[in-house]
C-alpha cells in the first residue's frame, strides 16, 4: 500500500495508491488524475516521482527495495516490510522523520548519498542485521532492533530516543567521521560496541545496564561513558593531546585492560565493592576518582603513570599503581 500526498499546480485531495507488487513506471500524476484510488497491477503501480512529499509504504508480504527518493519536496517517508528493507542506487533524502520497520528481516541502507533530515527509527527483530549511512548527521529515534550487528556511518551521530538491541546482539558500531558522537538516552547495547571518529568532537554514550566496548578510534575530543559497569573486549585509542576520558560505572565494575592509549586524563567512578583496573600502553594521566568503599583500584601504565589533581579513596581496597 503507497500512501502519496502530491503535489499540482491545482489542488488535488491526497492520492492512495494500492498494489501488490514492486514499484515500476514513472506515471504518478497521470495515474492519480486518471485512476484516482484503485487496486493496480503490478504493472501499473507508479514509481515514486518528485511529486511525492510524505510517503508511506506498507508492505508487509514482501521484501522491499526503496527506490531513489531525491525531490525537494520530501518530507517524511515511513517504511513496513514483510522482508528485508534495502534500497536502490542513488541515495534517499527526507528532510522530515523516516521509519524503517522490517518485522524479522534486515534493514540495509547503505548508499552513500544518503541524507536523512530528521530523526531515523529502526525496528526489526532475530538475528537481523541493520545498517545505515547518512552523507553527513544521522539522529537516531526511539529504535528497538534484534540480535544481529548494528552499523551507523555518518559525519556526525546523535539521538533524541533509546536505542535497546535484543538479549545477545552482535557488534555495535558508530562511525561518525569528523562528527560527534552523542548517544546519552537510556539505551541498552548488548553487543560489544565500537566508537570512530576524527578531530575536536566529544563522544559520549549511555547504556542503562553494563557496556563492553569493542576496539575504538577516537579523535582529540573527550569521552564520557555513563553505565552499569564498563569493561571491553578491544582497544580504546584517543589522538594524540585528546580531552578528558570519563568512566562512570554506577554499582559495576570498570575494567579496561586491553593495550588502550588515553592520552587524556582519566577519572573513574564506581560505587560499591566494584573493582577498577585500568590499562595504558603509553603514559596513563589519573584525574580525580571516586570509587566505592572497599574498592580496589589497578593502574598500568607502559610508560609514565601520573596525576592530575587526583584525590582518591579506597578504605580497605588495594591499590596498585604501576
Amino acid at each position: 500500500m503507497y500512501f502519496f500526498e502530491p503535489i499540482f499546480g491545482v489542488h488535488l485531495p491526497d492520492g492512495l495508491i494500492q498494489g501488490p507488487g514492486i514499484i515500476t513506471g514513472w506515471c504518478i500524476a497521470l495515474l492519480l488524475l486518471l485512476l484516482g484510488s484503485r487496486n493496480l497491477s503490478n504493472d501499473e503501480i507508479p514509481k515514486i516521482s518528485l511529486l511525492t512529499r510524505d510517503l508511506t509504504i506498507n508492505y508487509s508480504n514482501a521484501a522491499y527495495e526503496l527506490p531513489t527518493l531525491r525531490p525537494s519536496t520530501l518530507r517524511n517517508v515511513s517504511v513496513t516490510a514483510g522482508g528485508a528493507i534495502t534500497q536502490a542506487s542513488g541515495g534517499v533524502t527526507p528532510t522530515g522523520t523516516s521509519s524503517f520497520n522490517a518485522g524479522s528481516f534486515a534493514i540495509t541502507l547503505n548508499d552513500a548519498a544518503n541524507d536523512f533530515g530528521g530523526a531515523v527509527t529502526l525496528s526489526n527483530t532475530g538475528a537481523n542485521n541493520v545498517a545505515v549511512k547518512d552523507v553527513d548527521d544521522l539522529i537516531l529515534a526511539a529504535s528497538s532492533v534484534g540480535s544481529g550487528t548494528l552499523t551507523l556511518n555518518a559525519v556526525g551521530i546523535t539521538q533524541t530516543g533509546a536505542i535497546t538491541q535484543a538479549s545477545g546482539a552482535g557488534a555495535t558500531t558508530f562511525n561518525a567521521g569528523t562528527g560527534v558522537i552523542t548517544l546519552t538516552q537510556s539505551n541498552d547495547f548488548t553487543g560489544d560496541v565500537s566508537l570512530n571518529n576524527s578531530g575536536a568532537n566529544n563522544v559520549a554514550i549511555t547504556d542503562s545496564n553494563a557496556i563492553k566496548f569493542a576496539a575504538s578510534s577516537l579523535g582529540t575530543g573527550t569521552l564520557t561513558v555513563t553505565s552499569v559497569g564498563i569493561t571491553q573486549s578491544g582497544t580504546i585509542t584517543q589522538a594524540s593531546g585528546a580531552g578528558a576520558a570519563t568512566f562512570n560505572a554506577g554499582a559495576g565494575v570498570i575494567t579496561l585492560t586491553e593495550s588502550n592509549d588515553f592520552t587524556g586524563a582519566v577519572s573513574l567512578n564506581n560505587s560499591g565493592a566494584n573493582n577498577v583496573a585500568i590499562t595504558d600502553v603509553n603514559a596513563l594521566t589519573l584525574a580525580s576518582s571516586t570509587l566505592g568503599p572497599n574498592t580496589g583500584i589497578t593502574a598500568i601504565a607502559g610508560t609514565t603513570l601520573s596525576f592530575s589533581a587526583f584525590n582518591l579513596s579506597t578504605g580497605a581496597g588495594n591499590i596498585d599503581f604501576q
